[in-house]
């Protein structure tokens, strides 16, 4: 019988650990077909999918009912983050981040149901903004400004 309650939160945590490993091994036991996401018995798989190339983790991706939903992460071959970001519904959805592969921040975009929506910002190497872009529905909008590797402001408006 357990002691006390740290004990019964320390099986908790192991067992927490136990199923987040069985789901994440599962990445290598699923199927994707067009766009959707099996488990090997055919069913539609649920859970965390973590996608490799050449035994190098590329993906984090949440999946339910076999479409992706929730977080998504990329990644850098060297580990780093590449981009984050959510799905709606195998859609893109809300904020994303791109970075570079020494984990700067190079780009904020948003999304909704798969269509570029709101600002956009791309950052060089050397984090100086060169792009400032806006869009509505996936049609560009308003004043874009773009700098030149002078810094030189342009701009045109859509």
């Amino acid at each position: 019988m357990l002691r006390n309650r740290s004990q019964m939160k320390n099986i908790t945590t192991l067992i927490l650990i136990a199923f987040a490993s069985i789901a994440m091994a599962q990445g290598n036991d699923i199927k994707v077909e067009n766009g959707k996401y099996y488990s090997m018995n055919g069913g539609l798989f649920s859970g965390l999918y973590a996608q490799y190339d050449a035994g190098v983790k590329v993906a984090e991706l949440s999946v339910e009912n076999g479409v992706l939903s929730g977080a998504a992460l990329y990644y850098h071959t060297s580990g780093k983050i590449k981009e984050e970001g959510s799905f709606d519904n195998g859609k893109r959805s809300g904020n994303w981040t791109q970075y570079n592969t020494m984990g700067d921040v190079n780009s904020t975009a948003s999304y909704v149901k798969d269509q570029k929506h709101g600002k956009w910002v791309v950052w060089d190497d050397e984090g100086t903004k060169r792009f400032e872009m806006y869009y509505d529905n996936g049609a560009r909008v308003g004043t874009w400004k773009m700098w030149n590797a002078s810094g030189e402001l342009t701009t045109k408006t859509f």
